[in-house]
């Protein structure tokens, strides 16, 4: 496995010396004019137009931080989050843990470690790539991980290591989303989403409510793995979410508008399709619903149609 580490090595040095600009969103595609649209239509509050398109149509490739970090390594591509989440092992940030082959991460970015001990990086679309010394740059960082499925965590560990421990709580059957004028959901399957986000490095409470807080870390989430940043937590997301070395097998895909919602205690039809974009009878229509007035706790409603 050291030959593979080498060659990752290797890869982050010339990836950092010629070639490559950083953009966010990208994964190693040619950088277009054409591309930075389009990026930007998809991540309209990370992408600074006129920045990133100072480096469009000039021969560059184009790669954001857990793009790079990917590549160099050889895995699948996926967002810091979730490599943070899915890590094999993670360490505080020392020189003494560091290792070439490992990640160096922080809420929202992440970095490679490679000979010498340098931090190597798709910075920022102002500093683009970058190498540094690791006493000049680790102080950025939170914590030193070895990627599942890296070279690293493939090879015989020195030591004996610990199973990571999986997440208690029962994965939903639900889509778990906080909605504003509508009773916040709770209950076990919430604690689910709050422990996987807290994995994922997210300084949540895990207390079965999912209010706003649990929101951001959510769609924050959603943004570093570059799928649909909506705030819902349903298959789509939860494939992304799972953290305990099990198979991660989002699609990446944009997915459609819930057309179901689960009634909770307080709310009200008015109050849920405000929420919606839609009126009281429609929803009356939908449903079969005769009295506006009466709903009970854990009735499910088609909510667009």
């Amino acid at each position: 496995m050291a030959n593979a580490i080498t060659t990752s090595n290797q890869l982050a040095f010339d990836m950092c010396t010629s070639g490559y600009r950083y953009l966010y969103g990208a994964k190693g595609q040619a950088y277009t004019a054409a591309l930075v649209n389009q990026l930007r239509i998809l991540y309209p509050n990370y992408i600074n137009l006129a920045e990133a398109l100072k480096d469009a149509d000039k021969g560059y490739q184009a790669i954001d931080c857990s793009g790079f970090v990917c590549t160099v390594l050889g895995i699948p591509h996926m967002g810091s989050a979730q490599l943070r989440s899915t890590a094999v092992e993670r360490l505080p940030v020392a020189k003494a843990n560091a290792k070439p082959g490992m990640a160096i991460w922080r809420s929202g970015h992440i970095a490679y470690i490679g000979d010498g001990l340098k931090i190597y990086e798709a910075a920022s679309t102002k500093t683009d790539m970058k190498i540094s010394a690791f006493e000049n740059r680790s102080g950025a960082f939170t914590e030193l991980l070895v990627i599942r499925d890296s070279a690293l965590a493939i090879q015989p560990a020195a030591t004996e290591t610990t199973e990571r421990e999986k997440n208690p709580y029962p994965m939903p059957a639900r889509t778990i989303q906080y909605v504003t004028g509508l009773a916040v959901m709770n209950g076990d399957d919430v604690k689910w989403v709050q422990w996987e986000l807290r994995e994922a490095g997210y300084d949540i409470e895990i207390d079965g409510r999912f209010g706003p807080a649990s929101d951001k870390a959510l769609r924050t989430f959603q943004a570093s793995c570059k799928i649909l940043t909506d705030g819902k937590c349903g298959p789509d997301t939860r494939s992304y979410l799972i953290a305990d070395g099990g198979t991660v097998s989002g699609t990446g895909q944009q997915t459609a508008p819930d057309t179901i919602y689960v009634v909770q205690s307080g709310d009200t039809l008015s109050r849920i399709a405000k929420a919606y974009g839609t009126t009281v009878a429609n929803l009356q229509r939908l449903n079969g619903i005769k009295d506006a007035d009466r709903i009970y706790v854990g009735q499910r409603l088609n909510v667009i149609g």
